[in-house]
């Protein structure tokens, strides 16, 4: 249950304060780097998700609440508006746990035109990605911090979070959370 110290109580998480997160990872890492660094991105991008809209957070921990998201947050993904989202492609690299993980968040930029927006950030179903194999090192190598691509997969609106909102601590989660 560590990966859920910053999840919301309602989602069976402890919805503990990042300090809490901080401390259990350095108990972590005494014993292995990898495992502490496993817990701790795993208990943030908890901590990121309680920040979308309220329907992102149903979509991850409604039907499993011990639902992982791993996460790329260099915006290499580029976006376009459709009807109701966006259409979102893009090769993310060292996303640590994406095997274990049942959603990824990306970072990305929404195309308009000639300009990109963001960079902001996309909640997408692992089954929406192909995991690339390329995590071989000699130090972390529990981390399976592989890349992953996404081939023009659509995005609805409330699995977007505006990327200044973030930063900010305004994302529409922080209205329920």
């Amino acid at each position: 249950g560590f990966t859920r110290v910053t999840q919301p109580l309602r989602y069976g998480g402890y919805e503990m304060t990042w300090d809490v997160l901080c401390e259990v990872s350095q108990i972590l890492a005494i014993g292995c780097g990898s495992q502490a660094w496993f817990h701790r991105i795993m208990a943030d991008h908890a901590l990121l998700v309680s920040t979308f809209d309220a329907q992102a957070q149903e979509d991850v921990w409604g039907k499993n609440q011990n639902a992982l998201t791993a996460a790329s947050f260099d915006p290499q993904g580029r976006a376009t508006r459709v009807e109701g989202g966006f259409l979102f492609s893009g090769k993310h690299g060292f996303s640590s746990g994406v095997d274990y993980a049942s959603w990824v968040i990306c970072g990305g930029y929404i195309v308009e035109g000639e300009k990109l927006n963001g960079p902001h950030f996309f909640l997408i179903p692992r089954a929406d990605i192909k995991i690339l194999d390329d995590w071989h090192t000699m130090g972390l190598a529990g981390t399976g911090s592989k890349s992953f691509v996404i081939e023009n997969k659509f995005i609805p609106a409330h699995r977007f979070l505006d990327g200044k909102l973030s930063r900010d601590g305004r994302g529409p989660g922080t209205a329920v959370n």
